[in-house]
């Protein structure tokens, strides 16, 4: 059963308590050196979601810190300052960027970011989504403007958690199963958002899932249907309107997954030429998989789930 495999990926228990320990001695050892206000520190990205694998994980923590705007590179640097002299178990190698500090401590892999605090400021009668909405509407608006929207969306973080905590079990199932898929595709460059872009066309196939029957929902459909939204990505308008009206969404051309926190942001855009035929063809080969499986009449995992491209052709 494809529902037990995706349980069987998902981060144990005693794991996520530890790194849980871990991220909350390293926001009390940050707000007692800091000379910056930190109001709150939350556990986000795939582990915050619970659509992460037990293979592959880090712990995306964002600290939301007040009268502090984007960009954040002296309070990158303070914390990384910070890290280096007073943090135990630490390798001592971080990695900052405009955004993050990334490291490992504890065997556990972090990645901090901190975010604006706009909750009880005095913006008293807006939330932290619509302060930030209306910066980046304004930044995009204006030319002049240094383009630092992307900044700002590790403070819609909480309302990303939101999000996946409305979905149910069976999607989370479901993100989980399509992120191992994920993991077996060979991609020769980084791609911003790749995680992100797989987690959310496995939320929209699961609610299509769930939408189009009343009886027992199968997993093997909707990820089928997550596998065939890749097949025809040139046919992608993906919107999700939990947070926001549809007509915040700047028109764009198909192919667009507009993430469900911030109406600005298409997944798929600025994606590598190659990434979504790639993962066309691989999503094909998947597919053709599952239908031998079928008439073999069980499904085998391991040559279901075979690294795409076949490895050894890399070496050849």
């Amino acid at each position: 059963m494809l529902t037990n495999l995706s349980c069987q990926f998902a981060i144990p228990k005693e794991i996520r308590k530890m790194g849980n320990e871990c991220m909350h001695k390293i926001f009390l050892m940050l707000q007692k050196y800091s000379n910056y206000k930190l109001s709150r520190c939350r556990l986000l990205g795939g582990v915050g979601k619970k659509t992460s694998i037990s293979l592959k994980f880090d712990y995306d923590c964002v600290i939301y810190v007040n009268t502090v705007n984007p960009p954040f590179k002296e309070l990158l640097d303070e914390w990384n300052d910070i890290l280096m002299r007073h943090l135990e178990n630490f390798n001592g190698v971080t990695e900052v960027t405009n955004y993050s500090i990334q490291f490992e401590v504890d065997g556990f892999k972090f990645d901090i970011l901190p975010a604006p605090n706009y909750n009880g400021s005095i913006y008293k009668t807006k939330s932290q989504a619509d302060v930030i909405w209306e910066k980046i509407s304004t930044e995009q608006m204006d030319s002049k403007i240094e383009k630092l929207s992307y900044l700002y969306s590790s403070g819609l973080s909480e309302l990303a958690l939101k999000f996946m905590k409305k979905q149910s079990g069976f999607i989370h199932d479901l993100c989980r199963l399509a992120k191992f898929w994920n993991c077996t595709i060979v991609f020769d460059r980084y791609v911003s958002g790749r995680s992100s872009i797989i987690e959310y066309l496995a939320v929209k196939a699961g609610q299509e899932e769930e939408a189009a029957t009343s009886k027992k929902r199968s997993i093997l459909h909707a990820f089928c249907r997550f596998l065939s939204y890749l097949t025809e990505y040139k046919q992608i308008n993906i919107i999700f309107t939990d947070f926001y009206d549809e007509t915040r969404i700047t028109k764009c051309e198909k192919p667009y997954l507009i993430d469900p926190t911030n109406p600005y942001n298409n997944f798929l855009d600025g994606v590598p030429d190659n990434f979504l035929p790639t993962l066309a063809e691989y999503s094909k080969e998947t597919l053709n998989r599952l239908n031998k499986c079928e008439k073999n009449g069980s499904i085998e995992y391991e040559k279901l789930f075979d690294p795409q491209p076949d490895l050894r052709s890399l070496f050849n």
